[in-house]
């Protein structure tokens, strides 16, 4: 029970409660964290149902199991996955809801919105409820999945329990003739549109530019697709996996040793140089 104690507060975690074998328990945020011990107390699981992430642990490793103690524990790990995908598509589905019902009651974002403002860019078919921004994530096809928040300091959350990955946010209109870029942020990729004049996708963050891009070629198969990387060390690793994936093309903002930007925003609108 340590080692499974130990794993979960390697994963940044911290359980208030004594862990019991096959007995979940609740931590985290609002309880957002599940975890458990499976019945033999040589290997569990833990469940972060805001991120989405789920992470196994196990006493012994694989190969020192007999077949029957690999067979059950492959069937275990099988009938986790199995209720993790039926919770989490229900969640999903309720939060694309709520979510959806939302923004439509909010109003149209001002454009005097502070983060807009100190950004230097304009709402774009996003809204606004008393100091938070409301940005739409929707899959390539326009499915509601989410909100994403963003107060007046430019703090960004999404809302709790709703479906991220893959979820985009297009800035501008489809045209075949022409490409399409993706970027990281809001104010990144309008600056791109209004510096381009071609529809820019919001990605929301670096990892989710790979599940984007896949969705828009697989949609769109002979589109022309521009990844608009951020300059940093995991913007530039994001956005060149998700350029090969789809086979792409990327640009980064050519800042010299003296700016200190690291997006699109940045260079085009001289914010943070």
């Amino acid at each position: 029970m340590n080692n499974f104690y130990d794993f979960i507060h390697n994963l940044g975690y911290e359980p208030k409660s004594e862990i019991v074998p096959n007995k979940f328990i609740r931590f985290g945020r609002k309880n957002s964290v599940s975890a458990k011990l499976f019945a033999d107390g040589q290997g569990g699981y833990l469940q972060d149902w805001r991120s989405g992430e789920k992470h196994f642990w196990f006493a012994n490793d694989f190969k020192n199991l007999s077949s029957i103690e690999r067979k059950n524990r492959q069937d275990e790990i099988e009938r986790i996955k199995q209720a993790h995908e039926l919770k989490q598509s229900q969640i999903h589905k309720n939060v694309s809801i709520k979510s959806k019902e939302l923004f439509m009651g909010s109003q149209e974002a001002l454009e005097c919105h502070p983060y807009l403002l100190r950004k230097k860019v304009k709402p774009f078919d996003i809204r606004q409820q008393g100091n938070n921004l409301l940005i739409p994530v929707c899959s390539v096809l326009g499915e509601f999945q989410s909100i994403q928040f963003i107060n007046h300091e430019g703090n960004k959350w999404f809302f709790t329990g709703g479906k991220s990955k893959g979820g985009c946010h297009f800035i501008g209109k489809f045209s075949i003739n022409d490409p399409v870029f993706l970027a990281e942020g809001y104010a990144t990729a309008y600056s791109v549109y209004e510096d381009t004049g071609c529809l820019t996708i919001v990605a929301f963050n670096a990892m989710n530019l790979i599940p984007v891009a896949i969705d828009l070629r697989k949609h769109f198969p002979k589109v022309e697709i521009i990844i608009a990387g951020d300059s940093d060390k995991t913007g530039k690793h994001y956005a060149e996996l998700a350029s090969k994936a789809v086979n792409g093309s990327i640009t980064f903002p050519p800042f010299t040793e003296n700016q200190n930007g690291t997006d699109w925003n940045d260079f085009l609108k001289g914010v943070s140089l």
